[in-house]
Parts: structure tokens; sequence; C-alpha cells
């Protein structure tokens, strides 16, 4: 497959295989200096993409999963986006605007919040893993099992 972000007759979109991918929000279409959507990401499947999007209703941007806008808002990292070994999951972490936390979520659903986040990785058995302080600003490992 070939997917990128392009405009065609002034609308931006997500391109897959020559064709426009359905969207369930409003893309931005004016950014100055910026290009309102980011770079797909296939699932290991290549049955899924997801990409970032900003639109009226979310300026900081959020993930889009299979043409459905996520949670967050608040801005989320263009960086923190995981599909599972399996396609069947994913998972992404959004917030961190000033002393406000980081939310997980894990297929649309928030499933943990803390005050910084690192590294969510989907392991081989099928739980997620990721670094991340806690309110006494200590280091930890957690895991989320059984979504």
């Amino acid at each position: 497959h070939l997917a990128f972000a392009g405009m065609r007759n002034g609308k931006w979109a997500i391109w897959k295989d020559g064709e426009a991918v359905p969207v369930d929000m409003q893309i931005r279409e004016t950014v100055s200096q910026r290009v309102p959507v980011g770079r797909p990401q296939f699932s290991p499947d290549s049955k899924r993409i997801a990409y970032h999007a900003r639109g009226p209703a979310n300026p900081r941007g959020v993930w889009v999963v299979d043409g459905k806008p996520g949670l967050g808002t608040e801005g989320v990292s263009e960086d923190g986006f995981n599909f599972s070994p399996d396609s069947a999951h994913y998972c992404y972490f959004y917030g961190g605007g000033r002393g406000k936390g980081y939310g997980i979520v894990v297929d649309g659903k928030l499933r943990a919040t803390h005050l910084h986040v690192l590294g969510l990785v989907f392991r081989d058995d099928g739980s997620l893993e990721y670094l991340a302080l806690n309110e006494d600003k200590q280091l930890f490992r957690y895991r989320i099992t059984g979504y």
C-alpha cells in the first residue's frame, strides 16, 4: 500500500492507494506553516490506517484511527502512536499542557493518566508497557493488560 497526506481541490486528506480515506471529522484547511494532516501509519497486517490530524474542533490535533477521531483534544504526540503486533489494538498518549498530565488511550478508551509518559510499547504477550512519572516524580514501569 501507499499512503500520504495531500491536498486535492483545496481539501486536505489522507490518500491510500489513490483514494481518499474516509474520516469523521473536518480537517483544518488553513494552518499557518503547518500541514494539518500527519504521516499515516499502517497496522502490521496493512488493513488499518491511523494518522494525526488537526481540525476546528481539535486545533492541537487528534489521532484518527480507521476514520474515527480519538480522544485527546488537549494535543497528542505525533510520534506516540502504536498498533499491536497482531493489529487488533492501538495506543497513544495525549495531553501534557502546562501542569496537566498525560492520558494513555488504548483502543479509543482512556486507561490511565500520569504526570509524564515515555515509550508506549506493545509486548509479544499482548500487554502494553510504558514508563511514566507518578505524582512524586518517580519513574515507574507500567503494564496494561486485558483491553
